[in-house]
Protein backbone atom coordinates (compact mmCIF):
# COMPACT_ATOMS: atom_id res chain seq x y z
CA UNK A 1 0.00 0.00 0.00
CA UNK A 2 2.85 2.39 0.82
CA UNK A 3 4.47 1.76 -2.57
CA UNK A 4 1.13 2.32 -4.33
CA UNK A 5 0.58 5.65 -2.57
CA UNK A 6 4.18 6.70 -3.28
CA UNK A 7 3.81 5.87 -7.00
CA UNK A 8 0.52 7.74 -7.14
CA UNK A 9 2.10 10.84 -5.59
CA UNK A 10 5.02 10.65 -8.02
CA UNK A 11 2.62 10.36 -10.94
CA UNK A 12 0.56 13.40 -9.95
CA UNK A 13 3.63 15.48 -9.12
CA UNK A 14 5.20 14.64 -12.50
CA UNK A 15 1.93 15.59 -14.24
CA UNK A 16 2.00 19.01 -12.58
CA UNK A 17 5.69 19.58 -13.34
CA UNK A 18 5.56 18.45 -16.98
CA UNK A 19 2.03 19.23 -18.14
CA UNK A 20 0.99 22.28 -16.13
CA UNK A 21 3.78 24.31 -14.50
CA UNK A 22 5.68 25.66 -17.56
CA UNK A 23 2.48 26.61 -19.40
CA UNK A 24 1.02 28.32 -16.34
CA UNK A 25 4.11 30.45 -15.76
CA UNK A 26 4.24 31.37 -19.46
CA UNK A 27 0.63 32.58 -19.28
CA UNK A 28 1.53 34.47 -16.12
CA UNK A 29 4.43 36.16 -17.91
CA UNK A 30 2.19 37.16 -20.84
CA UNK A 31 -1.08 38.11 -19.15
CA UNK A 32 -0.01 38.68 -15.56
CA UNK A 33 -2.92 38.99 -13.14
CA UNK A 34 -5.31 40.34 -15.76
CA UNK A 35 -8.68 38.69 -16.24
CA UNK A 36 -8.58 38.66 -20.01
CA UNK A 37 -8.58 34.90 -19.60
CA UNK A 38 -10.87 33.23 -17.12
CA UNK A 39 -9.22 31.18 -14.35
CA UNK A 40 -10.54 27.95 -15.90
CA UNK A 41 -9.17 29.02 -19.29
CA UNK A 42 -5.74 29.63 -17.79
CA UNK A 43 -5.87 26.21 -16.13
CA UNK A 44 -6.79 24.36 -19.33
CA UNK A 45 -4.51 26.31 -21.68
CA UNK A 46 -1.60 25.74 -19.31
CA UNK A 47 -1.66 22.06 -20.28
CA UNK A 48 -1.56 22.70 -24.02
CA UNK A 49 1.21 25.26 -23.71
CA UNK A 50 3.19 22.95 -21.41
CA UNK A 51 3.23 20.24 -24.07
CA UNK A 52 4.64 22.71 -26.61
CA UNK A 53 7.20 24.06 -24.12
CA UNK A 54 8.46 20.63 -23.04
CA UNK A 55 8.77 19.64 -26.71
CA UNK A 56 10.81 22.78 -27.35
CA UNK A 57 13.06 22.17 -24.33
CA UNK A 58 13.83 18.57 -25.28
CA UNK A 59 14.43 19.43 -28.93
CA UNK A 60 16.80 22.18 -27.76
CA UNK A 61 18.63 19.61 -25.60
CA UNK A 62 18.83 17.30 -28.60
CA UNK A 63 20.26 20.06 -30.80
CA UNK A 64 22.80 21.03 -28.14
CA UNK A 65 23.76 17.37 -27.54
CA UNK A 66 22.68 17.57 -23.89
CA UNK A 67 21.69 14.14 -22.51
CA UNK A 68 17.99 13.92 -21.68
CA UNK A 69 17.91 12.60 -18.13
CA UNK A 70 15.70 13.09 -15.09
CA UNK A 71 17.96 15.91 -13.89
CA UNK A 72 18.18 17.72 -17.23
CA UNK A 73 14.44 17.42 -17.90
CA UNK A 74 13.59 18.79 -14.46
CA UNK A 75 16.22 21.52 -14.78
CA UNK A 76 14.93 22.63 -18.19
CA UNK A 77 11.34 22.85 -16.98
CA UNK A 78 12.23 24.65 -13.74
CA UNK A 79 14.61 27.11 -15.46
CA UNK A 80 11.95 27.98 -18.04
CA UNK A 81 9.38 28.45 -15.26
CA UNK A 82 11.74 30.66 -13.23
CA UNK A 83 12.53 32.84 -16.27
CA UNK A 84 8.80 33.25 -16.94
CA UNK A 85 8.23 34.18 -13.30
CA UNK A 86 11.02 36.78 -13.45
CA UNK A 87 9.48 38.29 -16.62
CA UNK A 88 6.12 38.46 -14.84
CA UNK A 89 7.64 40.36 -11.92
CA UNK A 90 9.42 42.77 -14.29
CA UNK A 91 6.26 43.44 -16.31
CA UNK A 92 4.16 43.80 -13.16
CA UNK A 93 6.16 46.87 -12.21
CA UNK A 94 5.73 48.48 -15.64
CA UNK A 95 2.24 47.53 -16.82
CA UNK A 96 -1.20 47.96 -15.33
CA UNK A 97 -3.00 44.87 -16.59
CA UNK A 98 -6.64 45.16 -17.60
CA UNK A 99 -9.12 43.95 -15.05
CA UNK A 100 -12.11 43.08 -17.22
CA UNK A 101 -13.77 39.81 -16.24
CA UNK A 102 -15.29 38.27 -19.40
CA UNK A 103 -17.79 36.15 -17.47
CA UNK A 104 -18.17 33.54 -20.19
CA UNK A 105 -19.23 30.91 -17.65
CA UNK A 106 -22.31 32.74 -16.43
CA UNK A 107 -24.98 30.17 -17.32
CA UNK A 108 -28.62 30.02 -16.41
CA UNK A 109 -29.87 26.95 -14.54
CA UNK A 110 -31.23 25.32 -17.71
CA UNK A 111 -28.05 26.10 -19.64
CA UNK A 112 -25.94 24.57 -16.87
CA UNK A 113 -28.03 21.39 -17.02
CA UNK A 114 -27.46 21.24 -20.78
CA UNK A 115 -23.71 21.67 -20.32
CA UNK A 116 -23.50 18.78 -17.85
CA UNK A 117 -25.71 16.68 -20.13
CA UNK A 118 -23.40 17.46 -23.04
CA UNK A 119 -20.31 16.37 -21.10
CA UNK A 120 -22.08 13.24 -19.85
CA UNK A 121 -23.14 12.20 -23.36
CA UNK A 122 -19.63 12.85 -24.64
CA UNK A 123 -18.15 10.26 -22.28
CA UNK A 124 -21.17 7.92 -22.33
CA UNK A 125 -21.01 7.52 -26.10
CA UNK A 126 -17.26 6.99 -26.01
CA UNK A 127 -17.52 4.47 -23.16
CA UNK A 128 -20.23 2.58 -25.07
CA UNK A 129 -18.05 2.47 -28.17
CA UNK A 130 -15.05 1.18 -26.22
CA UNK A 131 -16.96 -1.30 -24.03
CA UNK A 132 -16.28 -4.27 -26.33
CA UNK A 133 -12.75 -3.39 -27.35
CA UNK A 134 -9.36 -2.65 -25.87
CA UNK A 135 -8.40 0.75 -24.51
CA UNK A 136 -7.08 3.02 -25.87
CA UNK A 137 -8.68 2.66 -29.28
CA UNK A 138 -7.69 4.20 -32.61
CA UNK A 139 -4.12 4.93 -31.56
CA UNK A 140 -0.81 3.11 -32.00
CA UNK A 141 0.15 3.56 -28.35
CA UNK A 142 2.57 0.64 -28.54
CA UNK A 143 4.48 2.41 -31.30
CA UNK A 144 4.69 5.58 -29.23
CA UNK A 145 5.80 3.68 -26.14
CA UNK A 146 8.55 1.97 -28.15
CA UNK A 147 10.11 5.33 -29.02
CA UNK A 148 9.46 6.60 -25.50
CA UNK A 149 11.36 3.67 -24.03
CA UNK A 150 14.14 4.24 -26.57
CA UNK A 151 14.41 7.87 -25.47
CA UNK A 152 14.47 6.97 -21.75
CA UNK A 153 17.12 4.28 -22.23
CA UNK A 154 19.36 6.29 -24.58
CA UNK A 155 18.86 9.73 -22.96
CA UNK A 156 18.22 11.44 -26.28
CA UNK A 157 15.56 11.88 -28.92
CA UNK A 158 15.53 9.32 -31.75
CA UNK A 159 16.52 10.64 -35.15
CA UNK A 160 14.62 7.85 -36.96
CA UNK A 161 17.33 7.85 -39.66
CA UNK A 162 14.89 8.49 -42.49
CA UNK A 163 12.43 5.79 -41.44
CA UNK A 164 8.90 6.27 -42.82
CA UNK A 165 7.30 6.31 -39.34
CA UNK A 166 8.83 9.68 -38.45
CA UNK A 167 6.57 11.60 -36.05
CA UNK A 168 7.99 14.74 -34.47
CA UNK A 169 7.80 14.83 -30.70
CA UNK A 170 5.58 11.81 -30.17
CA UNK A 171 7.64 10.54 -27.23
CA UNK A 172 8.65 13.76 -25.48
CA UNK A 173 5.76 14.11 -23.01
CA UNK A 174 5.56 10.40 -22.16
CA UNK A 175 9.36 10.24 -21.94
CA UNK A 176 9.57 13.25 -19.63
CA UNK A 177 6.91 11.80 -17.36
CA UNK A 178 8.62 8.39 -17.32
CA UNK A 179 11.99 9.94 -16.47
CA UNK A 180 10.60 12.01 -13.62
CA UNK A 181 8.15 9.57 -12.03
CA UNK A 182 10.13 6.41 -12.75
CA UNK A 183 6.97 4.41 -13.52
CA UNK A 184 7.12 1.63 -16.07
CA UNK A 185 5.72 2.19 -19.54
CA UNK A 186 3.87 -1.13 -19.25
CA UNK A 187 1.43 0.37 -16.76
CA UNK A 188 -1.75 2.39 -16.73
CA UNK A 189 -0.03 5.79 -16.68
CA UNK A 190 0.25 6.27 -20.50
CA UNK A 191 -3.47 5.59 -20.88
CA UNK A 192 -4.31 7.98 -18.04
CA UNK A 193 -2.25 10.70 -19.75
CA UNK A 194 -4.13 10.12 -23.01
CA UNK A 195 -7.44 10.27 -21.14
CA UNK A 196 -6.42 13.54 -19.47
CA UNK A 197 -5.46 15.05 -22.83
CA UNK A 198 -8.79 13.89 -24.27
CA UNK A 199 -10.75 15.49 -21.42
CA UNK A 200 -8.85 18.78 -21.65
CA UNK A 201 -9.28 18.83 -25.45
CA UNK A 202 -13.06 18.57 -25.06
CA UNK A 203 -13.09 21.42 -22.52
CA UNK A 204 -10.80 23.50 -24.76
CA UNK A 205 -13.17 23.15 -27.72
CA UNK A 206 -16.08 24.12 -25.45
CA UNK A 207 -14.26 27.23 -24.19
CA UNK A 208 -13.33 28.30 -27.73
CA UNK A 209 -16.96 27.84 -28.77
CA UNK A 210 -18.07 30.08 -25.90
CA UNK A 211 -15.54 32.70 -27.00
CA UNK A 212 -16.69 32.61 -30.64
CA UNK A 213 -20.45 32.56 -29.97
CA UNK A 214 -21.40 35.10 -27.32
CA UNK A 215 -24.95 33.72 -27.23
CA UNK A 216 -24.80 30.87 -24.70
CA UNK A 217 -27.58 28.78 -26.31
CA UNK A 218 -25.82 28.83 -29.69
CA UNK A 219 -22.49 27.91 -28.08
CA UNK A 220 -24.02 24.97 -26.22
CA UNK A 221 -25.81 23.82 -29.38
Amino acid sequence: MTVFIYNQLLFYISLVLVMFLPGYFLLLAIFGKSRILNSLEKFIFSFGLSIVIVDFILFAFSGLKIPITKLSALSGILIFSIISLVLFNIRKKKVNFADNEPGIFDFSKNQLILVFLLLFLTFFIKATFLSQTISPNSTDLGHHMYWTKWMVENNKLPDYEGMPDFIVGEQTIFGSLALINGLGLFSVFPQLVLYLINLLSILTVFILTLRIFKERNIAIF
